[in-house]
């Protein structure tokens, strides 16, 4: 496999993994330029594998696994192809991220939800395939899965095996999280769940119980802020009253002394100019005697 291209249209990007027995292939295919999504081929060189793989992979098709492109052999290599989300690794997503509880909560009924869609695929293949290391999130915090299938990785004999990896990866420290959803991780642990659906079922109950208690709390915070929005206007509103009582006293006060001022000036002002006005002077002469003579001025009666 030292070529650029594998079968007719898939070129090499990058290999991921190389041993003598297997080897994944990041891809692109050229043959549509309208696909702009790469793809994972899973190379299977050994005897052994291709017989392990060839019965679990020859019963795939787009119904039963989405990510699923085609299955063909090439010089007697068993090649599996996948289509590859490139986004990051669920591990890197949560350490570079600080999400919240409900955050965190949505993206686990998320990789649930994208497990139960690849329900039907044997078993044996799931094994591989829910490996921790294969969930990657969006920006979006949605996740998907990229099918690659290496073959050494621990079988286990319990289908929730790599699902309880993956949702501990989630809820790192089961003391912090509601009691529900504590009793549901450890019902995880325990393996007692059988089934996909049987885990997302009840997942889905916790889900559904936590988030009306989210709709409760926002609506309490909501009237709380309501609250402290009307008591703070109420406040203001009582501060300005205050004021302008202080200043409306202080304005009727101000005005009384300059009425009472201007008004004892206009009173005195107006009286003095009244009695020089209206009492006109007449002079008369006053003979004393016959050698002198006194102009006296009288105000008229």
């Amino acid at each position: 496999m030292q070529s650029k291209f594998i079968g007719s249209s898939y070129q090499i990007i990058h290999i991921l993994n190389d041993t003598k027995e297997y080897q994944t292939v990041l891809c692109q295919d050229i043959s549509n330029k309208n696909i702009t999504h790469q793809f994972i081929l899973n190379i299977y060189k050994d005897k052994k594998l291709i017989q392990k793989f060839a019965p679990l992979l020859s019963k795939l098709n787009r119904d039963i696994c989405h990510n699923f492109v085609e299955l063909f052999v090439e010089n007697s290599y068993l090649v599996s192809v996948f289509i590859y989300h490139e986004y990051i690794p669920l591990k890197n997503y949560l350490a570079s991220n600080d999400l919240t509880l409900k955050a965190q909560l949505e993206l686990g009924e998320s990789l649930l939800l994208e497990l139960l869609k690849n329900d039907n695929i044997k078993d044996s293949l799931k094994y591989f395939a829910f490996n921790p290391s294969n969930i990657v999130v969006d920006d979006h915090n949605k996740a998907h899965i990229n099918f690659i299938l290496i073959p050494d990785v621990c079988e286990s004999n319990h289908v929730d095996h790599n699902i309880t990896n993956i949702i501990k990866l989630l809820f790192k420290d089961k003391n912090t999280v509601p009691k529900d959803l504590k009793s549901f991780l450890d019902k995880l642990q325990n393996h007692e769940y059988s089934l996909i659906s049987s885990i997302y079922a009840d997942y889905k109950r916790i889900l559904d119980k936590l988030y009306a208690q989210f709709d409760i709390e926002k609506k309490d915070d909501f009237s709380t802020k309501i609250k402290r929005s009307i008591l703070e206007k109420f406040k203001n509103n009582t501060r300005l009253s205050n004021h302008l009582f202080t200043l409306r006293v202080t304005t009727i006060l101000l005005v009384l002394i300059l009425i009472s001022t201007g008004s004892w000036y206009a009173y005195n002002h107006y009286f003095s100019t009244l009695i020089n006005t209206s009492k006109p002077t007449l002079t008369e002469s006053v003979i004393i005697d016959d050698r002198t003579q006194v102009n006296l001025s009288i105000p008229s009666e």
